[in-house]
C-alpha cells in the first residue's frame, strides 16, 4: 500500500543550529520529508547516501565551511537538486553572484515564512514535473 509520501519532495536542512533546523525541518514536513545536517560535510556524507530534490543551508555554520561552499559542492555534484540559503545577515555581498550562477536557485532573510518556502518548492515541483 501506497503511504503518499512518495511524490513529495524531499529536502536537507542544513543548520549548526540544532534549534533553528529542527523547527524547520518540522514545519516543512507539511508539505515535504524533510532531513537534518548539522554542517556542511555531514550534509555532503547524506546526499552522497540518500536522494534529495533540494537543500536549505545556512550561510554560517560552525565548525567547518559555509552555506555557499556547500550549495557549490551540491551544484558540483547533485546539479538536479535544489538550492536554498538561508541567513539572518541581509547582506551578503557575494549572494547576487551566486544567484546569477544558479549556484543559489533563492534566498531566504532569517526570520522566514516555511509558507514562503513551501510554496517555492512546490512552483519549482510543477515546472520541471
Amino acid at each position: 500500500m501506497s503511504s503518499g509520501h512518495e511524490n513529495r519532495p524531499r529536502i536537507l536542512v542544513v543548520d549548526d543550529n540544532e534549534a533553528l533546523r529542527s523547527s524547520v525541518a518540522r514545519a516543512l514536513r507539511v508539505g515535504c520529508s524533510a532531513a537534518t545536517a548539522p554542517h556542511a560535510r555531514a550534509a555532503l556524507k547524506l546526499l552522497s547516501e540518500e536522494h534529495f530534490d533540494g537543500v536549505l543551508a545556512d550561510m554560517h555554520m560552525s565548525p567547518g565551511p559555509d552555506g555557499l561552499w556547500l550549495l557549490t559542492q551540491v551544484a558540483d555534484l547533485y546539479p538536479a537538486t535544489r538550492r536554498f540559503l538561508m541567513s539572518s545577515a541581509s547582506s551578503l555581498p557575494s549572494l547576487p553572484t551566486f544567484l546569477r550562477s544558479g549556484i543559489v536557485d533563492r534566498f531566504f532573510e532569517k526570520p522566514f515564512s516555511v509558507e514562503e518556502l513551501l510554496s517555492h518548492i512546490a512552483h519549482r515541483a510543477a515546472r520541471q514535473s
